[in-house]
């Protein structure tokens, strides 16, 4: 889903832009096979950070290059485990009030308030904030687009 979905951003702004290497990213929060993404309410964001609370989640984060004029299209993801602390209703009614989780998947922004509930990360942290930085810049020198 992750891969799919920054594969249409990349590739709407590359056909814009035909001669550019075009970066497209999507990332998701799942847990118990369930897939998490912006809360379309309060309530929905209190729900979503109830059912972490406490527990381990995946953030998957999909990543996109697309240069038309090369030819180029590919498209890969990453998983990092998130551990969360325990909120119990009300820490979880404050946090929502802030705003921060209402345009987050999972509801939560690690970079932000977010993160005073974090346990522990284990994997890509700039992938939980929505780009897995390292296997970027990893990809794009195998491409020979960065030195």
């Amino acid at each position: 889903m992750v891969e799919r979905l920054a594969l249409v951003k990349a590739k709407s702004v590359a056909d814009m832009h035909h001669d550019a290497l075009v970066i497209g990213a999507d990332t998701t929060v799942f847990i118990d096979g369930k897939a998490l993404g912006k809360p379309e309410s309060e309530r929905e964001a209190n729900e979503m950070l109830a059912t972490i609370a406490g527990r381990t989640h995946e953030v998957w984060g999909g990543i996109a290059l697309v240069c038309h004029e090369r030819g180029l299209s590919q498209v890969w993801s990453h998983a990092t485990q998130v551990t969360m602390a325990p909120m119990d209703a009300a820490m979880i009614s404050r946090y929502v009030a802030s705003g921060e989780p209402m345009d987050k998947a999972g509801s939560y922004a690690i970079q932000g308030l977010g993160l005073q509930f974090v346990e522990s990360v284990s994997g890509s942290y700039s992938n939980v904030v929505g780009l897995n930085i390292s296997a970027l810049m990893g990809r794009l020198k195998q491409l020979g687009a960065v030195g």
